[in-house]
């Protein structure tokens, strides 16, 4: 069904803005990614024990490996799990509220978190957005 949102999906696609989605020729659907498990991850800002706002991080893992990629999705709950414990002592023990957030060490927080469940070097972690609000 073409939409106000998939029609600019296609259109942005189409230039190639969006990486790892791009249209094959004469297909109807984007060409398959390696960009896998994409996932917007949420973590409480605190002051004491009152929740003053919130971070959001939009995270996914990279890799080449068609074994890792089926695995990556069949775990996608688990990895996201490891995720939000790994923003969340990040928050808890490096942020300071009104400071810009560290992407890479939030980076190196998640390969960390998932590094046991894909390997040392079969998939990177790539940060996509980090908001703090």
């Amino acid at each position: 069904m073409l939409n106000r949102r998939n029609l600019l999906k296609i259109s942005i696609s189409a230039v190639g803005l969006i990486p790892g989605v791009t249209l094959a020729a004469g297909a109807n659907k984007p060409s398959e990614s390696n960009y896998v498990g994409t996932a917007q991850i949420t973590g409480s800002l605190m002051n004491g024990t009152r929740t003053t706002g919130i971070m959001q991080v939009d995270a996914t893992v990279y890799t080449v490996d068609p074994a890792l990629k089926q695995r990556l999705l069949a775990s996608q709950p688990l990895i996201q799990s490891k995720w939000r414990n790994a923003l969340q002592y990040y928050i808890a023990n490096y942020y300071m509220v009104g400071n810009v957030p560290d992407a890479s060490l939030i980076a190196a927080l998640f390969q960390r978190a998932i590094s046991a469940e894909i390997g040392n070097s079969r998939g990177r972690v790539l940060i996509i957005a980090v908001i703090a609000r």
